[in-house]
C-alpha cells in the first residue's frame, strides 16, 4: 500500500486447517447493493479466545481447561473465523470473484496469533473452492491447480499504531493506567454488591488488604471477568456462584464502560487509539477514487478495542448496546456511487458476532452520509503527530 508509514510482514496461510464448516444461509446475510457498491473496508474482531488472565485454581489448571494456551484462539474461535469468511462471501457474492484475485482483496491483521489465525481461517470461508488444499500435506498432486495460498499482512507489533496499538506511546499507556489506578470500579459499582460478590467468590485476597490499591482491585476483577466470560462462551463448566452474573446488567456492561473510559478520555487521547486506522481508511478511499488502488475489499482483523474506537469515531456506538463487540464482530464501511448523487456515499454496517448484519446509522453523519461529511467527522482524529503527542505525559 503506497504511501503508508508502516512496513507490512506477509504471512502465507496454507489451508490445511481441519475445522467444521457448515454453510451460512444467504437468507440470513444482507447482500450489499452491488449496483452502487464500489469499495468496502471491513474491520473485524478475531474469533473467540482463551482468557488472558486467570486466578487460583484456574491458574493451576489452565493447561487442562484451555490446552491451546492463554490468549490463544479457541476451537470456537476458529469456527467464528470461518464464519466471518462465509459472511463476507455471502454479502459480496457477485461483487468479488469466487476465486482469489490478488488485486481484489487486501488482508491486514495485528501481529497476535489469534488475529493472524482468524484472518487465515476467514479467507478459507471466503474462498471455499480452495478447501481441498487440506490434502496438500499428504500428496501435492492432489491440490487443485487453481489453489493459491492467501497472503495475510501484519504490522510488527512494536510499530503498530493501527490494530494492536503496541507501538511505544507513553501517553496512550498512561491514559489506560490512569483508569486502572483510579476509583472507577468502586464508583461504577457504588451502592451495588456485585464487586464484593465477585471478589469474595473467586477467593482472591489482595482486595481485602487495607493497603490494597485501586489497581490491585482492578486486576482481581479483570481476572474474574476473563474466567467467567471464557467458561460461558466456550460452554465449559460454570460454577454455581457465577450464574446470577449473566443477568446482572452492571456485570455485563462493566468492561464496555471501562474501555470507554480508557479509550475516550478526551479527544487527544482518543485519537492516539484510532487515528492511524481512520487515516488508513480515508487514504484507501482516496486512492480508490483516484484509481491508484485496485482492491475492492480490505479486511482488517484486530481487537474489540478497534471496533469500539471506530464506532465511537463514526458515532454508531449505539449499535454496541453498552456491550463489548463479541468475537467475530465486524464494522463495514462501504463506499457507494449512486445515481444522481453529487459525490460518493458511505454506508456503515455492524455485524454483532454471528448475528445478522444491521445498518449502523451515524449520529454525526446524517443519511445520506456523503464523502465530504465523512471526512469532516473524522478529520479531528487523523491529524496525529505520534512522535510528539505520545510523549506528552500529564503531571500528577
Amino acid at each position: 500500500m503506497e504511501g503508508m508509514e508502516y512496513s507490512y510482514c506477509t504471512t502465507i496461510l496454507i489451508a490445511f486447517l481441519q475445522i467444521l464448516t457448515p454453510t451460512i444461509s444467504t437468507s440470513q446475510t444482507a447482500l450489499a447493493q452491488h449496483d452502487s457498491l464500489t469499495y468496502s473496508q471491513v474491520v473485524c474482531r478475531h474469533g473467540n479466545r482463551n482468557p488472558l488472565h486467570t486466578y487460583g485454581k484456574y491458574t493451576e489448571n489452565y493447561k487442562n481447561i484451555w490446552p491451546e494456551g492463554l490468549g490463544e484462539l479457541s476451537d470456537l474461535g476458529k469456527y467464528e473465523g470461518y464464519q466471518i469468511g462465509q459472511f463476507l462471501r455471502d454479502r459480496y457474492s457477485g461483487f468479488l470473484h469466487e476465486g482469489y484475485k490478488p488485486n481484489e482483496i487486501f488482508v491486514l491483521s495485528s501481529g497476535t496469533d489469534r488475529t493472524v489465525q482468524t484472518a487465515g481461517i476467514s479467507m478459507l470461508g471466503l474462498f471455499k473452492k480452495f478447501m481441498d488444499a487440506a490434502s496438500w500435506k499428504k500428496d501435492p498432486s492432489l491440490v487443485s491447480p487453481s489453489f493459491e495460498p492467501i497472503p495475510i499482512r501484519t504490522i510488527p507489533s512494536e510499530l503498530d499504531n493501527v490494530l494492536s496499538l503496541n507501538a511505544d506511546c507513553p501517553k496512550r499507556a498512561q491514559s489506560i493506567e490512569d483508569i486502572r489506578n483510579s476509583s472507577f470500579n468502586q464508583v461504577y459499582f457504588r451502592n451495588d454488591s456485585t464487586l464484593e460478590y465477585i471478589l469474595q467468590n473467586t477467593g482472591q485476597t489482595k482486595w481485602l488488604n487495607p493497603n490494597a490499591t485501586y489497581e490491585d482491585i482492578h486486576w482481581e476483577l479483570i481476572n474474574a471477568l476473563e474466567i467467567i466470560t471464557s467458561l460461558s462462551e466456550q460452554n465449559k463448566t460454570v460454577e454455581d456462584w457465577m450464574l446470577p452474573l449473566f443477568s446482572n446488567e452492571k456485570f455485563l456492561a462493566y468492561k464496555y464502560h471501562l474501555v470507554e473510559k480508557e479509550h475516550a478520555k478526551d479527544l487527544r487521547t482518543h485519537r492516539l487509539h484510532i487515528g492511524s486506522l481512520i487515516k488508513l481508511i480515508r487514504e484507501n478511499i482516496n486512492k480508490h477514487l483516484r484509481g491508484t488502488r485496485e482492491e475492492k475489499l480490505d479486511v482488517f482483523i484486530g481487537h474489540d478495542k478497534n471496533l469500539l474506537s471506530l464506532g465511537w469515531t463514526l458515532a454508531i456506538n449505539s449499535s454496541f448496546e453498552n456491550r463489548m463487540p463479541p468475537a467475530g464482530s465486524c464494522i463495514l464501511v462501504e463506499l457507494h456511487s449512486k445515481p444522481k448523487a453529487e459525490e460518493p456515499i458511505l454506508e456503515f454496517w455492524y455485524r454483532k458476532g454471528s448475528e445478522n448484519v444491521k445498518s449502523a446509522i451515524s449520529e454525526h453523519c446524517s443519511e445520506p452520509c456523503t464523502l465530504s461529511k465523512f471526512l469532516k467527522i473524522t478529520e479531528e482524529v487523523v491529524d496525529v503527530d505520534y512522535e510528539t503527542e505520545c510523549q506528552e505525559l500529564q503531571r500528577h
